[in-house]
């Protein structure tokens, strides 16, 4: 599959496998839908549509829940659509048998007002789906990134741990706030759809509908994206031997380029008859299978979502053939470090995007490889406000080291209890630029008891409440600082306590 191929439809950002075995739930799939009431979504998927996109989800979820198998348990939430507010998210059905009628029936009280609390709405829809079901899944329907100030990553590791599979259908949403989206489906194996019209959106939540309400779970997972060090530098699961006796089979490769180490990490591999290619005789991602064959033609292809290659072989008796696979292939290696210590971000979101800035892989990891066709991209490195950019240029055969050094400091918070004995009660913390002749501009906020924001070097203004109470401080962060306060309400009054390393 080609590049251009990629970037049409609705493209998959996060990369799902079909199950290589497979576990039957006994009491059928269990789902819940998570529908984006902000108010963002009273508008057009696009300028030629004739209906908003709440009005879409809902026409496109009636036609797509009256498919779904009868032993699948379907439930529906929304978040942003009462008062708006970021603690906004309401359980409209608990997860029951499919009842078209039933299930869409309190959708027309989602009228679309306030923020996206993304985060919080999967964290207390993951509540709704008992322990003990296989499988799980969230079908989040939504039209842009948290904007609560929420790490939906660390939600969505969550998730992944807990054994919930997260698809995602993006309506419309712009490609910087796509690639904070991605980790959700890379961290629990769901499938990312990105759609941008009407048509791309109706066929992509009846998709994401049918993944959801499978009743086979997914056994492992791969991705695309490899960490480490360029995959044909080193082989990872080395290729079996090609033997010279019978029983007939292929043993596959997969090569960068001609003349190459096959590489050591799964592809998507499929191995059909050539009169028959819709009936594949092996369909799976593995590192170098061997598929047993009987004589005749068979076309084998493997490849990730982002590079593909195909070839036709010819099995005329019982001998065994190694079969060569060349992807035409180069790489890009990612490397994510502080700019002043050169330590390892492993909590950066970098995006591996087109030369126009589509994300075409989007991961959370301070080092990784990517497999990529020959051409231009954009690598972007994300953490919390700070993001840097780099262009770069992608040869066959070659890999392209690009290192990514972000000016970061780190802001941690605490709310302590009134006592040493008394849980800490969470407070608001806001955080804001200290610009006094051009007014304070909010930068971040967080509700909770702790809370960390990664900010560029700079002055800032904390505010942190705790029910009536209110501290304020002024406070600098440098390059590669972590600057600690904690919020004290002894005796009913607030202070602020530093504890910055030196």
């Amino acid at each position: 599959m080609g590049l251009a191929a990629v970037l049409t439809g609705a493209s998959l950002l996060g990369v799902w496998l079909p199950a290589t075995g497979a576990l039957a739930a006994e009491s059928g799939a269990m789902m819940m839908i998570v529908v984006d009431g902000s108010g963002s979504m009273a508008g057009l998927i696009e300028p030629r549509a004739r209906q908003s996109k709440i009005v879409l989800v809902r026409d496109a979820l009636r036609a797509a829940l009256a498919t779904a198998g009868p032993h699948t348990r379907v439930g529906l939430a929304a978040f942003g659509h009462r008062h708006g507010g970021c603690n906004d998210v309401e359980f409209l059905r608990p997860p029951e048998p499919p009842d078209v009628e039933r299930t869409m029936a309190p959708f027309g009280r989602i009228k679309p007002r306030g923020k996206g609390a993304v985060t919080l709405a999967l964290r207390e829809a993951a509540k709704q789906l008992p322990a003990n079901a296989a499988p799980r899944s969230l079908l989040l329907i939504h039209d842009g990134a948290d904007n609560c100030q929420q790490d939906v990553c660390t939600a969505a590791a969550e998730l992944g741990a807990a054994g919930i599979t997260a698809h995602v259908v993006s309506l419309g949403v712009v490609p910087e706030e796509l690639a904070k989206m991605a980790c959700l489906t890379q961290a629990t194996g769901g499938r990312h759809f990105k759609v941008d019209t009407t048509e791309q959106a109706t066929a992509a939540i009846g998709e994401a509908v049918r993944l959801a309400g499978s009743e086979l779970a997914a056994v492992g997972m791969a991705t695309a994206i490899q960490a480490g060090p360029a995959p044909w530098a080193t082989t990872v699961v080395p290729p079996a031997p090609v033997p010279a006796t019978r029983p007939a089979a292929l043993h596959l490769r997969a090569l960068a380029v001609a003349g190459a180490e096959p590489l050591g990490f799964p592809l998507r591999w499929t191995v059909a008859p050539t009169n028959e290619p819709e009936m594949a005789l092996f369909d799976a991602w593995a590192a170098n299978p061997v598929v047993p064959v009987s004589p005749g033609s068979y076309v084998v292809t493997a490849g990730s979502e982002l590079v593909s290659a195909s070839l036709s072989v010819t099995v005329k008796d019982t001998r065994t053939l190694a079969v060569p696979v060349v992807l035409g292939a180069g790489a890009v290696r990612v490397r994510v470090s502080a700019q002043r210590t050169a330590a390892p971000l492993a909590d950066a979101i970098i995006t591996v995007g087109s030369a126009e800035g589509t994300p075409l892989a989007v991961f959370k990891a301070a080092e990784a490889t990517a497999l990529l066709p020959p051409g231009s991209y954009r690598v972007s490195a994300e953490l919390g406000l700070v993001r840097a950019e780099q262009a770069v240029s992608i040869v066959e055969g070659r890999q392209a080291p690009v290192d990514i050094a972000m000016n970061v400091g780190r802001l941690q918070l605490t709310a302590a209890g009134r006592d040493s004995m008394a849980p800490a009660e969470p407070a608001l913390f806001i955080v804001m630029e200290d610009d006094p002749p051009r007014d304070r501009r909010e930068v971040a906020r967080s509700a909770a008891s702790q809370a960390e924001f990664v900010l560029p070097p700079g002055t800032y203004y904390v505010v942190a409440r705790q029910g009536d109470a209110e501290a304020r401080e002024r406070l600098e962060i440098g390059a590669g600082d972590l600057v600690r306060r904690t919020l004290s309400a002894a005796t009913g009054r607030l202070g602020l306590l530093s504890d910055r390393p030196g």
